[in-house]
């Protein structure tokens, strides 16, 4: 994962606000519009939650892929942990089908996962840079 951190320690996670997940919504919408050939962005609480969600998956698979993309950072940061790697950068999952890119969110007021779901065409470099600013985007909205 790409650790965006806005601070060394985080707060114990509050609820967001509907006008706080409405702009979130908003940058996962600008998100997709901007890589041609993305088709979901979600980003996910650190415990397996979504918090915010653009794209054309049911709320029943929402909430399965945010407990999974959270799951998969998870595995990542420990994996690291065991080989002394320092922090997590970038998760890449590449299927026949789709691509999945994952980078987290360390904020004052929770931890997230920022995840794009792609068809397999999407440039591995344009996916990451884009997640990237939208992860600032996201940091700065969710300033207390």
């Amino acid at each position: 994962m790409t650790s965006l951190t806005e601070s060394t320690a985080t707060e114990a996670s509050r609820p967001l606000s509907r006008t706080q997940r409405y702009v979130l919504e908003q940058f996962l919408q600008a998100l997709i519009a901007r890589l041609n050939g993305a088709e979901a962005a979600m980003l996910a609480t650190a415990d397996g939650f979504a918090a915010a969600f653009h794209g054309t998956l049911d709320e029943a698979m929402q909430s399965r892929l945010a407990a999974v993309i959270s799951s998969l950072s998870a595995l990542g940061e420990a994996a690291g942990q065991q080989i002394d790697a320092g922090a997590l950068n970038v998760v890449s999952l590449q299927y026949d089908a789709r691509q999945m890119q994952l980078i987290s969110i360390r904020g004052q007021r929770s931890d997230y996962v920022l995840a794009v779901l792609a068809k397999p065409d999407l440039l591995l470099g344009n996916s990451l840079w884009a997640l990237r600013e939208c992860a600032a985007q996201i940091i700065a909205a969710l300033k207390p």
